[in-house]
């Protein structure tokens, strides 16, 4: 598996900036659930989605994305 870096990289090709993407999202949802979602939200919580995977069964690209999501909610609160 990649480092965070190169999924990150692989990821900008075809969603664009990770940031203004989990700011679409954070629209999105906000549209969705009738209340305020920031970008940081929306990574946080893509980390809960792969830990719940994660404590059913392993793989991977469970921990792989868990980390990239921690990374993007890091760029996102600064």
């Amino acid at each position: 598996m990649g480092t965070v870096g190169d999924i990150q990289a692989e990821r900008w090709d075809d969603y664009g900036d990770p940031v203004e993407a989990h700011e679409r999202i954070a629209a999105h949802w906000t549209l969705l659930l009738g209340h305020k979602v920031t970008a940081r939200q929306v990574a946080l919580c893509m980390v809960q989605v792969k830990l719940a995977r994660e404590a059913y069964s392993h793989k991977d690209d469970n921990c792989d994305d868990g980390g990239e999501y921690f990374d993007i909610a890091k760029k996102c609160a600064s």
